[in-house]
Parts: C-alpha cells; sequence; structure tokens
C-alpha cells in the first residue's frame, strides 16, 4: 500500500491532534500545574513557590490519597463557618475530617477562599514569614509546620 501526499499530511494531522489532546489531558492532571495556573492570575502569585511547597508537605509530593482520590491538595479540613467548594468529607484513619473536591482546581480556588477568610496579607517575604502566618492562623496543629514547610521550600 502507497501512501499519496494528502494521505500522510492526514496521517500526520491525525496523530498532531492526538499529541495534543495528550499533552492537555496530562496538564490537566497535573497538580503543580494546576496550581500554578490558578495562583498565578491571583493576590498571591508571589507566593506560589511557599503555596507549592506547602501544598506538597499536605500531600506528601502529591502522592496521597487525599491528593489522589479526595482531590484535596491543602489538606483543607472541613470548614464550619466560611464559604466552601467542597462536595463531601473524607474520614481519615486518623479521625480527621478533610474537604473532598470535584477536582484539584476547585481545591485550589477552596484554598483561596481560605486565604481571603483571613485576610491572608501579601507583603511577606519569606516562606518562614508564610509558613509562620498560616501556622499562627491555626491551619496545621503540628508544632514543626513552619520548619517543614521552609524545608521543602529550599529543597
Amino acid at each position: 500500500m502507497s501512501l499519496n501526499g494528502s494521505d500522510v499530511l492526514a496521517w500526520l494531522l491525525g496523530g498532531l491532534v492526538i499529541l495534543l489532546a495528550s499533552s492537555q489531558i496530562l496538564m490537566k492532571k497535573n497538580p503543580t500545574r494546576t496550581i500554578t495556573r490558578i495562583i498565578r492570575r491571583t493576590k498571591y502569585k508571589d507566593y506560589l513557590p511557599y503555596i507549592l511547597a506547602q501544598s506538597k508537605l499536605e500531600t506528601g509530593n502529591f502522592t496521597s490519597r487525599l491528593a489522589l482520590e479526595e482531590k484535596n491538595l491543602f489538606g483543607m479540613g472541613v470548614p464550619t463557618k466560611r464559604k466552601s467548594l467542597r462536595i463531601d468529607t473524607y474520614l481519615a484513619p486518623n479521625g480527621e475530617n478533610f474537604s473532598v473536591y470535584k477536582n484539584w482546581d476547585d481545591s485550589v480556588k477552596d484554598y483561596l477562599l481560605y486565604l481571603e477568610e483571613f485576610n491572608f496579607p501579601t507583603n511577606l517575604n519569606t516562606c518562614r514569614q508564610f509558613a509562620q502566618k498560616l501556622k499562627d492562623q491555626g491551619y496545621a496543629t503540628d508544632p514543626d509546620y513552619v520548619n517543614k514547610i521552609v524545608k521543602v521550600c529550599e529543597g
């Protein structure tokens, strides 16, 4: 079987369409890209490296059940007063309740709602200042939370 020029062109274009579709699927399934895409459009864009470090810490570098199955990229608990984009709750083996999201986009947007609820400042200059502010606002109970985020930032 021989291919003429138009057959080859059609075959190449078909392959290109499949390649582009695959890359779009992969981009959407990458939590770092999801976080980056959303955070870069906000007033918190300068905190992107710190936010990524926090997310990596909270999700075991995006390998935890919370990140993969529950679509929770920040270890977000279940809010009692503020508006939330969660669709369900997940009771972890340690007894903690976490928010479940439809997708990673909603997880990131809910994290932004949290920052807005607490009027999170936009003038922090270091990862340590960022992590300390989160800790001071009660985001985590781990006494070493600040140092752990800083370690991920520096790694």
